[in-house]
C-alpha cells in the first residue's frame, strides 16, 4: 500500500463510515480495485480507531453524560451492543465469506431499499394528522437498533443507515436517532479493533501511509457526522439510495457477468 493509496481509503473510510453508504463495502471495494492484500487487518484497525476518535471529539459532552447518574442511555448502549456480539459470536465464520467482496452487490440493494422505504413511511407520516415523533430511545428501540447494527456487519449493509431506519421506524424522535446511533457505534467499532488487534502477526509496515490514512479518516468523519445530522433532520435518502444502486448494479455486473466471463 503506497501513500496516496492510504490516503484514499482514509478518506473514504471516514466519510462513509457514518454516512449510509457502508464503510467495510467500500474498504473492500476499493482493496480490490487497488489490489491490496498486504497488511488489509491492521489498516482498517487505525482507520477505525480514527473514526471513533471522531465521534468522541464530536460527541465530547455526550460521551461524558453517559458516566452519569442514572446512566439510562449508557444502558441503552449496552443493550444496543449485545445484539451485534451474539451475531459476531454465532455466525463469524459465515460473515468472513462476505468480506471477499462476493456478495457486496446484495448488501448495496439492501442497504438502498431500506433507506427508500424509511423515508417514504417518514415523509408519509408527517402528512399524517395524527403525526407526533416525540418519543425518545428506551430500551426497545435500542435492542431493534442494535440488532440491526449486528446484521450490518455484512459489508455493503450500512450500520449507519440500518440503525438510524431501524430507530425512526420504531417511532423515535430523529435527533435522539441521530444521536444514539453515533454513541452506539463506539463500543462496535473500539470492540472490532481490538479483537482485530488479536489476529495480527508481527509485520513491519510503513508508518507514514496508516498516519496519513488516519488523519484522512479522521478529518472526513467530522464531516460526515455533520451532514448525516442534517440528512436525517431532513429524511432526505433517496440521493444516497440511487448511489448505492448504481454500485450495486456496477458491482453485480463486475462479479457475475465480467468475471463469469
Amino acid at each position: 500500500m503506497n501513500f496516496f493509496e492510504a490516503i484514499i481509503l482514509g478518506l473514504v473510510q471516514g466519510l462513509t463510515e457514518f454516512l449510509p453508504v457502508s464503510s467495510s463495502g467500500h474498504l473492500v471495494l476499493l482493496q480490490g480495485i487497488f489490489g491490496i492484500e498486504d497488511n488489509v487487518v491492521i489498516f482498517d484497525v487505525f482507520l477505525h480507531f480514527a473514526t471513533l476518535m471522531a465521534v468522541l471529539v464530536y460527541f465530547f459532552n455526550d460521551v461524558l453524560n453517559l458516566f452519569k447518574p442514572p446512566f439510562k442511555s449508557l444502558l441503552y448502549i449496552i443493550i444496543a451492543t449485545l445484539p451485534a456480539v451474539i451475531i459476531i459470536l454465532l455466525f463469524k465464520d459465515y460473515i468472513d465469506l462476505f468480506f471477499t467482496g462476493t456478495y457486496l452487490c446484495f448488501g448495496f440493494l439492501i442497504t438502498a431499499l431500506l433507506l427508500f422505504f424509511t423515508e417514504y413511511i417518514d415523509k408519509n407520516n408527517k402528512n399524517s394528522k395524527n403525526y407526533n415523533q416525540s418519543s425518545e430511545i428506551n430500551g426497545k428501540r435500542s435492542l431493534i437498533m442494535g440488532v440491526m447494527q449486528g446484521i450490518a456487519v455484512i459489508p455493503g449493509i450500512s450500520r449507519s443507515g440500518s440503525t438510524i431506519a431501524a430507530g425512526i421506524l420504531s417511532g423515535a424522535n430523529k435527533k435522539s436517532v441521530a444521536k444514539f446511533s453515533f454513541l452506539m457505534s463506539m463500543p462496535i467499532i473500539a470492540g472490532s479493533a481490538f479483537v482485530s488487534m488479536f489476529e495480527i502477526d508481527n509485520i513491519a509496515i510503513d508508518v507514514l501511509p496508516f498516519i496519513a490514512g488516519m488523519i484522512a479518516a479522521f478529518a472526513t468523519a467530522l464531516i460526515a457526522i455533520k451532514i448525516m445530522l442534517k440528512v436525517i433532520q431532513k429524511s432526505n435518502y433517496k440521493w444516497f439510495s440511487l448511489y448505492l444502486i448504481i454500485l450495486s448494479v456496477i458491482t453485480f455486473i463486475d462479479t457475475f457477468i465480467i468475471n463469469i466471463w
